[in-house]
């Protein structure tokens, strides 16, 4: 695999993910000025729920999508597969509204809400099969290289998901209207776009498929994962849920901006697993070399750009209104989650290789317990810091025990010191931040230490990467 290729190919998948952090930064001060935290905590835990509720209604139907896409299980087609996820999502969403409705409505309404509101219930019923929709279109279009209608996909859901709430803020702040928002606009442009691309494929069919070995064979892969795909998504939502516990909405508010300023990190690896899930399944087995250069890269990248945000928070914290600012101090603790999800990516796919998916799960309980037990512990001594210590611990918990494992099937590390040494450098910083935030000489100083130890361990990838935009510029010449 040629580099410039590679990199090539990555690009053309970063467009949502470079909108998706633009937006992200716009979006932050109008949400800051205009709602109040209360509000906007019911608003984000609305959507926190959904996507968990998402996760677990399709029972690991979106990683096994991936992975029998070019490996189709017996009787199956593609077009059997996409069909098979959405009935199965839709048929467990209704189930389980059902549940919630007739059984335990007031209990689920109290703890969403902090009242008894039946109807947004309906709300969030329509919100998750429009994830659905919106979610294995995009799945579709991503496996099938269809980039620009890819990317139009995942604009639209950015858009919906995290934008048009904020427009209604001058009628009015209420998370009633926002939630109602995002959950019809989500549905309507699932169904567009559900139409658009699949209108070709759907027909009637006997459904006697659905009882081949092939449903159990993708059963069996995909059912262990759901757990595990459910809780990495908890575990970023273990405050919000703790918070919710306790009716603290507030809380969940100004917890929910650190999480949207730190997750401004996760263009990279939102714009790289894109790209970099379908790659190595395809390229495993022959380009082991070329995926521990991109592990190199992928880390050195990590560590830049965690100096950028440690010596430019103040840039961004200027646009930050009201009780939200509050969070400046911890919100590299809330980063080190994305980053540890990105640098598993190039450290962890031995697991999946070998289909050993218990060892994932095994993992996501062992850090999910942790963030609970520590931010639950925490809550009324350290409030929002207690629940980003959480966050950073389970976030460390994860990466180092994927990494052994994932290493011990699949190798893709070629100096695990050099590893170590750049992780601990972006747990330091993170930390640093804590009781230095305010002193810019001094962050100054530290990033300028940790920069030169930066490209001392990876002078030979800097070489490289400088070689190669030499060819470029002579290339164009």
């Amino acid at each position: 695999m040629n580099g410039i290729d590679f990199v090539k190919n990555l690009v053309k998948y970063c467009i949502p993910s470079l909108i998706s952090a633009v937006v992200g930064i716009l979006v932050i001060p109008l949400i800051t000025n205009s709602y109040p935290a209360y509000e906007y905590g019911k608003i984000n835990l609305f959507y926190s729920i959904a996507n968990t509720l998402f996760l677990f209604v399709v029972l690991g139907l979106d990683s096994a999508y991936f992975r029998f896409f070019y490996e189709l299980p017996e009787g199956y087609s593609r077009q059997r597969l996409f069909k098979l996820s959405l009935i199965v999502g839709i048929v467990n969403s209704f189930l389980l509204f059902i549940i919630c409705r007739f059984f335990f409505q007031n209990e689920v309404t109290e703890y969403l809400f902090g009242e008894n509101n039946t109807d947004l219930l309906i709300g969030m019923l329509i919100y998750i099969i429009g994830l659905i929709f919106l979610k294995f279109v995009g799945y579709e279009l991503r496996m099938k290289d269809k980039v620009k209608m890819y990317n139009f996909v995942q604009i639209v859901y950015i858009l919906t998901n995290r934008v048009l709430f904020v427009g209604f803020a001058p009628i009015s702040t209420s998370y009633v209207y926002g939630n109602w928002i995002t959950a019809i606009s989500t549905f309507l442009f699932g169904i567009i776009f559900l139409y658009w691309v699949e209108k070709d494929h759907f027909y009637l069919e006997n459904p006697k498929y659905l009882l081949s070995q092939g449903t159990k064979e993708i059963f069996k892969f995909s059912i262990p994962l759901m757990p595990t795909t459910l809780m990495v998504w908890m575990n970023n939502s273990v405050a919000k849920f703790i918070y919710s516990y306790f009716g603290d909405y507030m809380a969940i508010g100004t917890f929910s901006i650190a999480t949207s300023v730190a997750n401004i990190f996760s263009i990279v690896p939102a714009a790289f697993t894109t790209y970099w899930s379908p790659f190595i399944y395809k390229n495993y087995k022959t380009n082991q070399d070329f995926i521990k250069k991109v592990h190199d890269y992928i880390v050195f990248s990590c560590l830049l750009l965690f100096l950028l945000f440690f010596v430019f928070q103040e840039v961004i914290y200027f646009f930050v209104g009201g009780d939200y600012k509050m969070t400046k101090s911890f919100f590299l603790l809330v980063m080190l989650n994305p980053v540890q999800s990105l640098i598993c990516e190039t450290t962890s796919y031995g697991i999946m290789f070998e289909k050993k998916t218990k060892f994932n799960l095994y993992i996501s309980i062992i850090a999910f317990v942790t963030n609970v037990v520590i931010t639950f512990i925490s809550y009324r001594t350290f409030g929002e810091i207690g629940a980003a210590i959480g966050v950073a611990m389970s976030a460390i918990i994860q990466l180092i025990l994927k990494t052994l494992v994932g290493q011990y099937f699949y190798r893709t590390i070629n100096s695990p010191s050099r590893t170590i040494i750049s992780i601990s450098l972006i747990i330091f910083l993170s930390v640093a931040n804590i009781f230095i935030y305010s002193e810019i000489y001094m962050k100054i100083g530290i990033a300028f230490l940790v920069c030169i130890s930066g490209i001392f361990l990876y002078k030979n990838n800097l070489n490289e990467v400088i070689n190669i935009m030499k060819l470029i510029i002579r290339n164009r010449k």
